[in-house]
């Protein structure tokens, strides 16, 4: 099979599945980096061999790739071999190791509302959003009108990472401003239908069972883009959300122009948002057995996070701090 077709086929497998953009484009992408690996160096032996050989030259690499990147390289082309190819794969051995040791810069309550107060007036509520649901940037822009709970206080992220679905609590506070959000969404949907712009992108089976679903008002972007963009898919010229790179870029300007001490990301608010969660949790339960498990458990639905020890990372970041645990030996110095 030439590797054109394969990459067509790869495609074809990954849109079936409705497979979210970013994961059919980080699949692509590492599938592509393997069939030239193949064509190059010529590994030996049957179909796990070769896949084992590449992985091995990806950790044997300077600088070495993390291992979570490492496994992403692995089940992306594990996807191609079964999914495609339909080849037997038994001896193909995931990477393993030591997960990376993470650490965060996290804002006080007062820089982040600097920061949001600081940024333009399109991006104070995408910002108030991620702090206050610990959503990624990529799923809160992605929030489709349908994905709005009023009545029952939910956002429903439709498209989060791995393709998983998951609920989160709608901050009573943004609910006027996400109404507001809402009616302007509106006025430009109503403008794309007056204007006969075609509908927004939708998931490719569903797009075939309910085509009318692209031109529905329940189906538009919550955070429209202001100009349009060419389907990457289809190349047809649509209504695109807000880009993720746009609210960076304005997060750069806000962090530099509020003078914050610390290198802020919209994914920085994911972890504030972690972190003050717990602390608030552990400060406020009362003393019940394995409280640290109880309060991760809690955070780990509501981040989505499919391994317990990503959560993990945040709980000595919110344990209450006290005599003991904050205690220096510098301090018992004359």
């Amino acid at each position: 099979m030439k590797k054109t077709e394969a990459l067509e086929k790869l495609d074809a497998a990954m849109r079936l599945q409705n497979k979210s953009r970013d994961t059919r484009k980080t699949y692509r992408g590492w599938v592509e980096r393997y069939l030239l690996f193949v064509e190059e160096t010529k590994p030996q032996g049957k179909a796990a061999d070769k896949l084992n050989s590449f992985i091995s030259q990806l950790v044997s690499s300077d600088p070495q790739p993390a291992l979570s990147t490492q496994k992403q390289a692995f089940f992306s082309v594990l996807y191609f071999y079964k999914h495609v190819l339909d080849a037997n794969m038994d001896g193909a051995n995931p990477p393993s190791g030591r997960r990376d040791q993470k650490t965060f810069n996290i804002l006080s309550r007062d820089q982040i509302v600097k920061l949001i107060q600081t940024l333009p007036k399109e991006y104070k509520l995408i910002a108030s959003l991620l702090y206050g649901t610990g959503m990624r940037i990529g799923e809160c822009l992605a929030l489709r009108i349908k994905d709005v709970d009023f009545e029952h206080g939910f956002l429903y992220v439709q498209e989060g990472k791995g393709d998983k679905a998951r609920r989160v609590d709608l901050p009573p506070t943004l609910v006027s401003n996400l109404k507001a959000q809402v009616e302007y969404a509106r006025h430009v949907y109503e403008f794309d239908q007056r204007t006969g712009m075609a509908g927004v992108y939708i998931p490719h089976l569903y797009a075939k069972k309910k085509p009318e679903a692209a031109t529905s008002f329940e189906w538009f972007r919550l955070f429209p883009n202001p100009n349009y963009g060419k389907d990457p898919d289809s190349g047809v010229k649509r209504r695109h959300h807000v880009y993720t790179w746009d609210v960076q870029d304005a997060f750069q300007e806000a962090r530099k122009a509020a003078k914050l001490p610390i290198y802020t990301t919209p994914h920085t608010l994911r972890h504030c948002y972690a972190t003050h969660y717990l602390e608030k949790v552990l400060r406020d339960l009362p003393p019940i057995p394995n409280i640290g498990r109880f309060a991760r458990d809690l955070l780990r639905e509501k981040m989505g996070h499919v391994d317990a020890n990503t959560t993990d990372v945040y709980i000595h970041l919110a344990m209450p701090k006290n005599v003991i645990t904050n205690h220096s030996p510098l301090s018992e110095l004359e």
